[in-house]
């Protein structure tokens, strides 16, 4: 009997306690703000700053605004060669990197320049993506 009095008593004590707790607060634990830095070499009449542009807006309002970002193009914050070492030194936190623009540092993709690789550039880019994707972690550890 007794042990039923205070299981109920610790029952009501939890009840009037998640009763202060108003239904609108936010979560306990939250992420801190983010704000993205997304660097490319293009100038932005390029549909490819739009389309980052639009990454970007996505993914802040995906997330309620506590991810923001900045794109900043025509090589802003650095030379087109440089976009990766941006990327792993934190000048960036994501930049269209062409690895072609620095020959012989990445040999695994750099098979997608050889001479006759495709035919058809959007289902040639698409195949060689599919193909590198295994490689890409190993070829570029420095970032993700």
């Amino acid at each position: 009997m007794r042990m039923q009095l205070l299981r109920a008593l610790s029952i009501a004590s939890m009840a009037a306690l998640l009763a202060t707790v108003p239904a609108t607060m936010p979560a306990w634990a939250q992420d801190k703000p983010v704000h993205l830095k997304i660097a490319h070499w293009v100038p932005p009449s390029h549909p490819m700053h739009k389309a980052m542009e639009d990454w970007g807006a996505s993914i802040q309002k995906d997330t309620n605004g506590t991810v923001t970002f900045t794109v900043f193009p025509s090589q802003q914050l650095g030379k087109a060669f440089d976009h990766y070492d941006m990327v792993r030194d934190g000048i960036a936190d994501v930049a269209f990197v062409n690895p072609g623009y620095q020959p012989g540092r990445f040999p695994i993709i750099d098979a997608v320049n050889l001479p006759f690789m495709m035919s058809k550039g959007g289902a040639g880019s698409q195949a060689a993506d599919a193909w590198y994707r295994k490689y890409a972690a190993q070829e570029m550890k420095d970032v993700k």
